[in-house]
């Protein structure tokens, strides 16, 4: 099994109210070049988009399980994260 810098987050055990505030927390610590997996009971449509809204050029999005039970998806980071970068949450898993 491949190895993951922030390890594998199943975001199917969480709270849909805590899901985006989590995935923030966990993107803003990753080093360059390190990377997480998430794990989510369906396709994660909306949160791709928003990772390249937010944090545009800082991190490459991988699908690694597609379907149909579960989807996995790998962020790696690319760039450090722009400094003084307000940031506001909405409900987007």
């Amino acid at each position: 099994m491949r190895k993951y810098a922030a390890g594998v987050i199943d975001l199917r055990l969480h709270q849909p109210a805590t899901r985006l505030a989590l995935v923030e927390q966990v993107l803003g610590v990753l080093a360059p070049g390190e990377d997480v997996l998430f794990v989510f009971h369906e396709k994660p449509l909306r949160l791709p988009t928003y990772i390249h809204e937010r944090f545009p050029g800082e991190f490459t999005l991988s699908p690694v399980d597609q379907g149909p039970e579960i989807w996995s998806l790998c962020l790696t980071r690319e760039k450090p994260c722009a400094s003084g970068d307000e940031r506001d949450s909405d409900a987007l898993l």
